[in-house]
């Protein structure tokens, strides 16, 4: 399972078939919430197996082409203790690709000719990156945010702490 990426992208816009299931929906990270969310995807399942049932396809052809979702919720709580704010699922003849994003989806069956991709286009909006440089006595930090992340940026080179900091400035002051 990954975040989006544009190489993913590439291969969802790329991919057509008679049959393409795109299933969307809320995920939680942890909690309560999240004890619900394999039922919800269960749900979901439901729901494009009858769709697929009323376009025509027969049962064991349904059953093939949802079996990858069916699997995420017999892994049981590994899968699910490792989720985001939405999680999207495509599926299609020979082919699965499972989503987390940071976008709190609704829930959404599609099936057509190709994948429904509308709500992961927020996610391709540019994220204007900034830096925070947080400070304290004991500890010099520098963190790179973007839209949905924080990361901290490892210093080298750079004093980490005030201690470390006055102490090369103090030895500069004695050498000058």
């Amino acid at each position: 399972m990954d975040i989006l990426k544009q190489a993913d992208l590439e291969q969802l816009m790329k991919t057509s078939s008679e049959w393409c299931v795109s299933l969307y929906m809320p995920a939680h990270k942890v909690g309560q919430e999240g004890q619900q969310d394999p039922i919800r995807l269960g749900n979901l399942i439901a729901r494009a197996r009858e769709d697929l049932l009323e376009y025509g396809l027969r049962r064991p052809q349904v059953q093939a082409l949802m079996r990858p979702a069916e699997e995420l919720l017999e892994n049981g709580e590994d899968f699910w203790q490792h989720q985001s704010d939405g999680l999207a699922i495509f599926l299609s003849d020979g082919f699965s690709k499972t989503l987390r994003s940071p976008l709190k989806f609704e829930e959404l069956v599609m099936v057509a000719r190709d994948f429904h991709l509308k709500p992961l286009l927020p996610l391709l909006s540019k994220d204007g990156k900034f830096y925070i440089l947080a400070i304290s006595m004991n500890e010099i930090r520098l963190l790179l945010g973007t839209k949905y992340t924080i990361d901290e940026v490892k210093l080298v080179g750079v004093p980490t702490s005030m201690e470390e900091a006055l102490w090369v400035a103090t030895i500069q002051n004695k050498i000058e």
